[in-house]
């Protein structure tokens, strides 16, 4: 029971950090699954589509990279 406290007040404070709710923080296992999972949702929702722009800076890692990418082909 206190490692799932635990796991929730860090999930709290984060999400006091960057002014949004516990609710919308979620954690995985790493980048690359990350920037996946948020450019999945983003299409799903419909918050992007066909014919949007996303900008990438040149230096970023791969993982935030590949992603928008594969988006291309949708």
């Amino acid at each position: 029971m206190r490692s799932e406290d635990l796991f929730d007040e860090s999930k709290k404070a984060y999400a006091r950090l960057i002014n949004a709710h516990s609710s919308e923080i979620i954690y995985t296992y790493n980048a690359s699954y990350a920037f996946n999972m948020l450019a999945q949702v983003l299409v799903r929702s419909g918050e992007l589509q066909a014919g949007d722009t996303v900008l990438v800076a040149i230096h970023e890692h791969h993982a935030n990279i590949v992603p928008w990418q594969i988006l291309q082909d949708y």
